[in-house]
């Protein structure tokens, strides 16, 4: 299965993070490739209601989540 992930916002980064959460837990198929795209950067006001960290900062959204959730196979 192939899942496409547009916009890594306030909804987007939290769905990131479940949809690999339920990777890890077997309750999607572990060979599912999950590709996410935003062309945003990370700024500092948003990370009290975004799924980012002060590290993130200054990066783009989709390439700082790629980064995180590597190991369950997250493109961007």
């Amino acid at each position: 299965m192939k899942l496409l992930i547009i916009g890594c916002g306030g909804t987007g980064s939290f769905m990131i993070e479940e949809i690999c959460r339920s990777i890890e837990q077997e309750q999607i198929d572990p060979n599912t490739e999950l590709f996410i795209a935003d062309n945003d950067l990370v700024e500092m006001e948003q990370i009290r209601y975004q799924n980012f960290t002060f590290e993130d900062a200054g990066l783009n959204k989709a390439q700082a989540l790629a980064r995180r959730f590597n190991q369950f196979g997250v493109t961007r």
